[in-house]
């Protein structure tokens, strides 16, 4: 199984690295977007946003998820080819009717989210903007299933790059506010959509099979459905954010909401990129459960330790990037980020449902979590506004996970090490107590001695004999190899130098 990890965490730390720099160029626009956006601002664009999602669900169909899942079952590449193209040309053919049919509505939908104020030409360049991103989004997926990681990231840094110079063009040189940021998405999502579209459908051929369209649809359908649970979990609170708060608190919820997914941008999405691939692959395999279930306990330390960083600097970093009238999302960001840490156990969990193909049951899952984000949604957002919002998320996210794992775990078991994680999350709560202690300090100095507090975390799990005998050999031959390899390094610089 080493082999596996390796290989594993190889193509992660290539995502995770691109996700990085996406995230830090997203942060070094959040001081650009809060004094050129109003809080109002923000939250019209969240909520078009959030309008795109909806329409992209029912353009993509859960396709992607079919791929991944089936992918490896063929042998023959002519095979693989043909399920990718039929895929292409149908999301294609659908993501072209859906966004022409939605178009013209676009007065419709800006009376609706924003009343007779509401402006029909932002929801128009929307939807423009999603036939494209939908393109984008199934050929990014045949490059995560083909272990494309290195063409993917490269990808997606030039569009993020292109998106971000017309962002500062529109935004700030030209002054164009909301329509300087959808102008931007448009732009750079025709553009890349139809280099990687073209070039994608080139590189497989076009063949269209009703067959292997049947093959992913019935598979696909089902967490279709269920789809639309992630989306009343994730974005549900924005709307009634709209109706019972005025529109600034959806944009400094917004804020925070856009801080918090870190923990799944640059831990959980790509991890699981790779992850959920490899993971049946690997299911025939003698020792796959135990390999499972250590994966599994090694994610909760990393997402456990990026999780209490960002709660404990989160005022202080929005001190730094935002502007002041933004700067109190900071308290919605300790308990979002104990939402996501629930949203990333799901994707470990699931893993007997994918197995066994039984989707039917995240339908029914996804169905269940829906209605109680939105019982409490509205008793909670109706009571408390933001942070009600930010339980509500907290609390739903728990419960997909819990049923999630009762439903999985039933259908192939897994000895996931619980006693572990338990000392994970107890050593958590010293350190999250010491940095709220802490006095007033400047920005600059309280990141410093709350970076030096997480810093005694992993000394904490070690004394709780968190760290089992083969870890630290492991990580003692790492730390060794690393050093070799640095001084190999240096003295091929010096002998270079010499020359």
């Amino acid at each position: 199984m080493s082999g596996n990890f390796i290989q594993m965490l190889k193509h992660s730390s290539i995502y995770g690295v691109f996700n990085i720099l996406s995230r830090v160029i997203g942060f070094l626009m959040i001081p650009v977007y809060t004094r050129f956006l109003s809080p109002s601002d923000y939250g019209t664009i969240e909520l078009l946003d959030l309008t795109g999602y909806i329409a992209a669900m029912f353009i993509g169909l859960s396709l992607s998820s079919a791929i991944t899942r089936f992918y490896y079952e063929y042998a023959e590449e002519g095979q693989r080819k043909l399920m990718a193209s039929t895929s292409l040309l149908f999301v294609g053919a659908v993501a072209m009717a859906v966004c022409l049919a939605l178009i013209p509505a676009g007065g419709l939908f800006a009376r609706s989210l924003f009343g007779a104020a509401g402006n029909p030409v932002y929801f128009r360049i929307i939807f423009a903007t999603l036939f494209f991103q939908a393109l984008i989004e199934e050929c990014l997926v045949l490059l995560q299933v083909r272990q494309q990681s290195l063409v993917y990231a490269v990808f997606s840094t030039l569009r993020l790059l292109l998106g971000l110079s017309l962002n500062i063009l529109f935004v700030v040189h030209f002054k164009m506010g909301v329509y300087g940021i959808l102008y931007s998405g448009l732009i750079t999502s025709s553009l890349a959509g139809i280099y990687i579209y073209s070039k994608t459908l080139v590189g497989f051929g076009i063949g269209f099979s009703t067959a292997e369209l049947g093959k992913l649809m019935k598979f696909g359908l089902p967490l279709f459905l269920a789809g639309f649970g992630p989306f009343i979990l994730t974005f549900s609170d924005r709307y009634f954010l709209n109706h019972y708060a005025p529109l600034s608190e959806v944009g400094i919820y917004a804020l925070a909401y856009k801080i918090s997914m870190l923990i799944s941008v640059l831990v959980t999405n790509p991890f699981i990129t790779t992850w959920g691939p490899k993971r049946f692959e690997i299911a025939k395999k003698p020792d796959a459960k135990e390999f499972i279930a250590r994966v599994f306990t090694y994610y909760c330390l990393v997402i456990f330790i990026f999780a209490l960083g960002l709660s404990m600097m989160a005022g202080e970093i929005l001190q730094i990037v935002a502007g002041p009238s933004f700067r109190s999302a900071a308290r919605f960001i300790p308990i979002l980020a104990v939402g996501y840490i629930f949203a990333g156990c799901y994707y470990h969990f699931n893993y007997g449902i994918f197995l066994m193909k039984k989707t039917f049951y995240a339908t029914w899952i996804w169905a269940g979590g829906a209605v109680v984000n939105i019982i409490l949604n509205y008793f909670l957002i109706r009571a408390y506004h933001g942070m009600g919002a930010t339980l509500a998320t907290s609390i739903s996210f728990l419960f997909i996970s819990v049923v999630t794992f009762t439903v999985s775990q039933r259908l192939y078991p897994i000895p996931f090490e619980f006693g572990r994680i338990a000392k994970l999350a107890l050593a958590i709560l010293p350190v999250y107590l010491a940095a709220r202690l802490l006095p007033a300090l400047h920005p600059v100095a309280a990141i410093a001695i709350k970076t030096g507090l997480l810093a005694m975390y992993p000394a904490l799990l070690y004394a709780t004999g968190f760290f089992r005998k083969d870890e630290i050999a492991g990580m003692a031959l790492l730390l060794s190899k690393a050093r070799d390899f640095r001084t190999l390094a240096a003295a091929r610089f010096r002998a270079g130098a010499g020359k």
